[in-house]
């Protein structure tokens, strides 16, 4: 929740000042954090012995998660070299799309229970980070 608001206080006041690169910095650092949380969260699961969390299923998770880091960090040499007045580059919506569908499948075989919610969660925030991201890239491109 702390990682939101400090996003949100940003957008909030990099509205009269900010720059596509300015912002690309703190949706890297914020992604940075939700996808590290999830990391740390789903490795706890694996260290609580829990029989339905294997060393095998944690290995697949991880690696279903570094494609939603590489896409996110496509996303944001995206926002950051856009130039104002341009349309909306294509790689930008592709770039979305990878993250959305690997986000989706890094949850797919965790057991039901608190850390699978708040994994969802930490997900679910890094959904919101890329669309204010682009939200307000948009609105400052007059796009």
């Amino acid at each position: 929740m702390k990682k939101l608001i400090s996003f949100f206080l940003f957008v909030a006041l990099a509205t009269g000042c900010a720059h596509p690169r300015h912002t690309a910095v703190v949706v890297d650092s914020s992604l940075y954090e939700v996808l590290n949380d999830t990391f740390i969260t789903e490795q706890a699961l694996l260290h609580s012995n829990t029989p339905a969390w294997t060393l095998a299923k944690s290995q697949a998770f991880n690696k279903k998660l570094l494609p939603a880091v590489d896409a996110g960090r496509q996303f944001n040499v995206i926002l950051s070299n856009w130039k104002a007045g341009t349309p909306i580059p294509t790689q930008l919506h592709n770039a979305i799309d990878g993250i959305t569908q690997a986000l989706k499948q890094v949850t797919s075989d965790l057991p039901e229970g608190t850390t699978k919610t708040k994994i969802l969660s930490n997900l679910a925030s890094a959904e919101s980070i890329i669309l204010t991201a682009l939200d307000l890239t948009l609105s400052l491109k007059g796009a």
